[in-house]
């Protein structure tokens, strides 16, 4: 046995082990379970569950209203969310309720159909939530990248923040006559966009309140200053307390009295089945409504959950988080309530107050329950310019600034998405928004894979000279560091790592760069590895065989011929699966021309038939 040889015996094979065998061995559950008792986990979450459901309560009044549907919707939505992601969630962090990220989806919703549509809209939203669980569907919208994500928040909150402004001046709501919805209308009613309600806005600028506009400005500032400064205490319950009192004391402004009259709180509300005929779910038009809904909700739900564990390092579920969002949506529905999902700032300040568990979820509805249950005929005082700025400030805080500037400093051309993104969710709709901003980043990002990736290693005065396919700096190395691509042979050998994917986007270039190679290097065993290849399907299987038979005729006759071969190695155990039942391929091997080595077996391949 050479020096060589003996060398390569000690190395550690890190790529032989099977990957999913490998993660399932971790037995990652097990140690993201936590051991206590429930009576621990109880004693760890009381104080996260009170706080968050001393802000939750008068959010969901606010984001109800903001939505179109009634104060009493939004706390019972608040509280079935909680206790149903509390038993049936996939993440031990998630707040689900009532979100300012449906709410401009919701008010479109109750302008087009009439608020008794929103517990049907709940409902079909929870039945799509459940097929995309069904087919596992959430690993694609989980692809949703950063920047149009980000832009689809933007634009969200200036819709939710443009939208209070009618409150917030004191003017009132100013829309068309609603109509009832019927079976046969030939249509959708005509909506309005942001920016015809800004219109609208200015045009009544005239019938705008002074202590309203004041009242609201002194509320926003006030709680934007303390929720930044201190983050843990609810000022929301202090600011709806707060209103309360100075509803009665300034009888010229609106309050929710004005617009509900005294608010009248149970756990569910069936009058939307007098309504509204439930014939209306056999109407396509709902369900093609409800798509963006389920979309955004999912994603939300997935996107906070994931948050919530990087803020403390732990693992969600994913399929259960899906299927506690659907039934919360499923039974919100059916007992009256409105689509609910996972409300990011709430998690946050969850996490913050001490949360450990999803106990806290059902401790923050249980306080609710009971809160609701004893004052919610006080809420009925607070005035809607107080609403406003409690939704306002939801709004404003739903943009990460910080990740908006990361983005526009280092990625000039995903900012540019992201805001093209907003614009078309404030000009139009969020929904266009969102599918323009993922066709045109995946556009970008398609044109990225056609630049071949590659790494060539060959012999050169006794050691291995490594080049990137960019830059042709020499790294010099030891020679074992590559001997997994190596042919047990004698000769001399070029190794060509095609990294990433081969797809018919990147074949050609690859394809002339190999011809060149074999132009001139003429003496040389050419490695075609394939260890670093991620991606492998049907087209990349003719790409490779097309590249193999090309090269394969250019590589001239020397006198050495026997040393003109080309080789396959870096074929792991799932690419093997793939590649061994392909035609060609079988062809290629049985008749000694293509030689594929498995890891286990790449020193034992000593029979190179020249190609």
């Amino acid at each position: 046995m050479t020096e060589i040889d003996a060398k390569y015996q000690k190395l550690k094979r890190l790529d032989t082990l099977d990957e999913d065998d490998f993660i399932s061995g971790l037995n990652i559950e097990k140690y993201t379970k936590s051991k206590k008792n429930p009576t621990q986990k109880m004693m760890e979450n009381w104080k996260a569950g009170i706080t968050v459901g001393l802000v939750n309560l008068p959010l969901c009044v606010s984001l109800a209203v903001a939505s179109g549907s009634t104060p009493a919707a939004g706390i019972m939505s608040g509280i079935i969310a909680g206790i149903v992601s509390c038993i049936a969630g996939g993440s031990n962090f998630n707040i689900v309720g009532p979100t300012g990220a449906l709410s401009g989806f919701l008010l479109n919703i109750v302008g087009r159909y009439g608020v008794s549509a929103l517990p049907y809209i709940a409902f079909t939203t929870g039945i799509l939530t459940l097929v995309v669980k069904f087919y596992q569907l959430e690993r694609y919208i989980d692809l949703c990248p950063t920047a149009v994500n980000e832009g689809f928040t933007l634009g969200v909150a200036f819709i939710i923040f443009f939208n209070q402004m009618n409150s917030a001046l004191g003017i009132g709501k100013i829309k068309k006559e609603e109509q009832p919805y019927e079976m046969h209308t030939p249509g959708p009613q005509e909506e309005e966009t942001l920016i015809h309600q800004i219109i609208e806005n200015l045009k009544h600028i005239d019938q705008m309140k002074g202590e309203a506009f004041l009242i609201y400005l002194i509320f926003f500032f006030g709680l934007y200053i303390l929720l930044k400064n201190y983050p843990t205490t609810p000022w929301m319950i202090v600011a709806a307390i707060v209103g309360i009192i100075l509803g009665p004391l300034v009888p010229t402004i609106d309050t929710l009295k004005t617009k509900f009259g005294i608010i009248h709180f149970t756990i569910f509300d069936f009058s939307y089945l007098k309504e509204s005929d439930p014939s209306i779910l056999f109407d396509p038009r709902i369900w093609i409504d409800s798509l963006p809904i389920a979309f955004v909700a999912i994603l939300e739900s997935l996107i906070s959950a994931k948050i919530a564990d990087s803020m403390t390092g732990t693992r969600f579920h994913k399929q259960n988080e899906v299927r506690g969002l659907a039934l919360s949506n499923l039974i919100c529905g059916i007992l009256g309530g409105i689509p609910v999902t996972a409300a990011l700032a709430r998690t946050a300040l969850n996490i913050k107050s001490g949360a450990t568990h999803k106990y806290s979820a059902g401790i923050s509805s249980g306080l609710m329950l009971i809160l609701a249950g004893l004052f919610i005929g006080f809420f009925s005082y607070i005035p809607m310019a107080v609403v406003a700025a409690q939704v306002c400030i939801v709004a404003v805080r739903m943009v990460n600034v910080s990740e908006l500037t990361h983005i526009y400093h280092h990625d000039k051309k995903n900012f540019t998405i992201l805001m093209a993104v907003a614009i078309i969710c404030i000009l139009r709709d969020p929904v266009i928004g969102i599918v323009l901003g993922m066709l045109i980043y995946l556009i970008a990002f398609c044109e990225n894979l056609t630049i071949p990736c590659v790494e060539m290693i060959t012999t050169h005065e006794k050691n291995v000279v490594t080049q990137g396919s960019r830059e042709a700096v020499p790294v010099f190395s030891n020679i074992e560091h590559h001997m997994a691509d190596i042919p047990h042979q004698e000769g001399d050998y070029l190794i060509y790592r095609i990294v990433g994917i081969l797809t018919f986007m990147n074949m050609t270039e690859h394809v002339e760069r190999l011809k060149a190679i074999a132009q001139k290097e003429q003496d040389k065993i050419i490695v075609i590895s394939l260890r670093y290849m991620n991606y492998i399907d049907m087209d990349a299987l003719n790409a490779l065989k097309v590249l193999v038979e090309k090269v394969s005729k250019d590589i001239p006759k020397s006198p050495n011929s026997s040393l003109n071969k080309i080789v396959i190695t870096g074929i792991s155990k799932s690419k093997l699966e793939k590649i061994n039942n392909h035609e060609w391929v079988e062809k290629m091997k049985a008749q000694n021309a293509l030689i594929v080595n498995e890891h286990s077996t790449v020193r034992k391949a000593s029979k190179l038939t020249k190609y």
